[in-house]
């Protein structure tokens, strides 16, 4: 029988793409340079299927204390735990001594908060449990009432860096973390304070401030997020930038701007070309179950602006169902595009979910699930497995 070795590289790509799972391309990678070099190639990357496969997820468990524990994808059993252990990091054996928080995950990274038991204070902790590698992030300059266990701490991808096929090389050198800080004291005001990984790196901090109302929180898309304000006052920060921008929803026919928008009738979602969409809906029975659909139609030095796109009007037949009294909109990730989520209180025990088209008008059921409302002890929190990010270094045939 011959050897592998004999084979054209066109060939092994071909086995390569018939591995089903992600654990045996690893393997394959890791047998010798020469299969390393094609799995790591561009043009085998760009054959293969470039969605992330999530190895397992990270869970704040709770019992005396709130402390992570990882489980394995049904798809990566074979996983063994312990190399996702978090044993690895500062303060982790002083169990009674610091309470820990996972925040965010994205992609092979984790952001974490440890706080101090006797102290109170709040430690921000970024790590990569495969490799064990951590960093505690110097204190942004939170406001005094603010603490990284109330506040919204997210973690991003960092400026881009392409290490072949497209794809955004994610690791311990190239992340950003946001911290959001909201405070509604007298003239109510929103921070944000955005790290940036790299050598002398500092928090970038910007504002808003003297707010009229208390801002809602309704969503994020294409990098931004977005708040209600009083009325139809919307506002929006860009996460890559750190600047935020307003603007209010235009009246229309039926809506001369009689009334307040009710927080929890408005939701961002993406429409089919995936640019943000604004549903705005009444939800009560009697008031026609409209739900209005706004589209940006203009954005530059002169401000940006919404048109209504849209009005779809909601009815029990739609969703199947023998009456309806009320309805909510919510928001939901991952953001599917042409798609409104519709949340129904319940006609029996439990709640109904449905995914609307915006488009055709189709209604789909959606199973049973509360993970919106979850506390962050109850979220899972993904971790995917680092290829092909880890295997860039190998991707060009001098480096083999």
């Amino acid at each position: 029988m011959g050897s592998h070795d004999a084979l054209p590289d066109a060939i092994m790509e071909l086995v390569f793409l018939g591995l089903d799972s992600l654990v045996c391309l690893h393997r394959a990678a890791s047998a010798c340079k020469r299969w390393r070099r094609i799995i790591a190639s561009d043009t085998f990357r760009s054959l293969h299927s470039t969605l992330p496969v999530v190895a397992g997820s990270y869970y704040n468990e709770v019992d005396f204390h709130i402390r992570p524990r990882f489980e394995p994808s049904p798809s990566a059993t074979a996983v063994d735990r312990r190399h996702f252990s978090l044993s690895f990091l500062p303060g982790r054996n002083h169990y009674y001594c610091n309470k820990w928080l996972i925040k965010d995950s994205h992609r092979i990274l984790l952001l974490l908060v440890r706080r101090d038991w006797k102290t109170s204070r709040d430690d921000l902790i970024i790590c990569e449990p495969l490799t064990q590698r951590h960093e505690v992030l110097p204190p942004p300059p939170l406001a005094p009432s603010a603490s990284y266990w109330g506040t919204t701490t997210v973690l991003l991808a960092g400026d881009d860096v392409d290490c072949g096929g497209g794809s955004i090389a994610t690791g311990m050198s190239n992340f950003k973390v946001l911290c959001l800080v909201q405070d509604d004291r007298l003239h109510g005001s929103l921070h944000a304070y955005l790290f940036t990984s790299g050598r002398g790196s500092t928090w970038r901090t910007s504002s808003i401030n003297n707010l009229q109302s208390t801002m809602t929180f309704i969503g994020i898309a294409t990098g931004r997020r977005y708040w209600k304000g009083g009325k139809k006052e919307v506002f929006a920060l860009d996460q890559s930038t750190l600047e935020f921008s307003s603007f209010v929803l235009p009246d229309d026919d039926d809506d001369r701007n009689s009334r307040t928008v009710v927080y929890n009738m408005v939701a961002l979602t993406v429409g089919p070309d995936d640019e943000a969409r604004i549903a705005v809906g009444d939800g009560i029975a009697g008031n026609n179950n409209n739900i209005k659909i706004f589209a940006r139609v203009q954005c530059g030095s002169d401000g940006e602006k919404w048109e209504l796109e849209k009005t779809v009007q909601l009815s029990a037949a739609m969703l199947g169902l023998p009456r309806l009294e009320y309805f909510y909109l919510f928001y939901d990730l991952p953001v599917q595009a042409g798609k409104l989520k519709i949340l129904v209180p319940a006609l029996a025990p439990g709640t109904w979910f449905f995914c609307l088209d915006m488009e055709t008008m189709e209604v789909e059921r959606l199973p049973k699930c509360d993970k919106d409302y979850m506390p962050d002890y109850k979220k899972p929190y993904p971790f995917e497995f680092p290829w092909p990010s880890l295997l860039r270094a190998c991707r060009t045939d001098d480096k083999v």
